[in-house]
């Protein structure tokens, strides 16, 4: 409930953050959606980090896959993260089949240090690092989230970097558009 991330574009952050869901909490809102049974996709994301939260959000993810329990695709589960490095490598060893999104948003540590304020300890380069070992390990494809935030990350050095970073790999990387908030 609420995120401690604070990253300059989310309001989320600026709502403040009271708690982590329990896995039982985090089922329990997939399971009041009025159309369960057409349910394709599962996204853990925004309103906290997932990855902060990483016991209830693997228990969670093996209920939803269980065949006892709702037999979910996992194809169809989606964990973005904005990447602390000990986590990714934690779930680099889960042997859970999910898709993987990376909110990176910056290719240089300053930039990222400003728009995400509470990853200054995870060094970006030991972030892509991680994701795309993530993506090895798995022989996955993973997206990269990018908000274009004009002025800030969408100099021509950014495109250098992302392309040095992921041409050749198993990476989709998608640019999102930044929507102005009262932040």
């Amino acid at each position: 409930v609420g995120c401690k991330m604070n990253c300059l574009f989310c309001m989320t952050g600026k709502q403040g953050f009271t708690k982590n869901l329990t896995a039982n909490e985090i089922l329990n809102q997939i399971q009041s959606l009025p159309e369960t049974d057409e349910l394709t996709n599962i996204v853990f994301m925004g309103m906290g980090e997932p990855l902060f939260n990483y016991d209830n959000l693997i228990k969670s993810i093996h209920i939803l896959r269980d065949r006892n329990g709702l037999n979910f695709p996992t194809d169809g589960i989606n964990v973005s993260t904005v990447g602390p490095v000990e986590q990714l490598k934690r779930l680099r060893e889960e042997h859970l089949k999910i898709q993987f999104t990376l909110s990176l948003h910056a290719t240089d540590q300053a930039t990222r240090n400003m728009i995400m304020p509470h990853m200054k300890s995870n060094s970006i380069h030991s972030v892509v690092e991680a994701a795309l070992s993530y993506s090895e390990r798995h022989n996955r494809k993973i997206t990269i989230a990018y908000l274009l935030a004009p002025g800030i990350n969408d100099r021509a050095s950014d495109v250098r970097q992302l392309g040095k970073w992921f041409r050749g790999k198993n990476v989709l990387i998608n640019l999102l558009q930044y929507n102005e908030t009262a932040c």
